[in-house]
């Protein structure tokens, strides 16, 4: 059994809401100047990864998928 038989992609956000294909997700990056935040803007995806498929988050503006989901999820 791989690391990737075990996640069934169902993931929740801190509020407990689900996280779905599409979704569009604001991540904090960091604090700047006269303590204005940014963040990061990112689009869940489905990734291809042998044997099934994962949940991966990509850059708004690109085209490759940053990080799968599982990797920095807590649930």
């Amino acid at each position: 059994m791989s690391d990737f038989d075990r996640f069934d992609n169902t993931y929740f956000d801190q509020t407990g809401r689900q996280i779905l294909l599409g979704d569009l997700l604001q991540v904090y990056h960091f604090t700047g100047a006269r303590k204005k935040i940014h963040y990061m803007h990112h689009v869940v995806v489905m990734e291809q990864a042998e044997p099934s498929p994962v949940m991966a988050l990509r850059e708004y503006n690109s085209d490759k998928p940053h990080y799968r989901l599982f990797t920095v999820a807590m649930n």
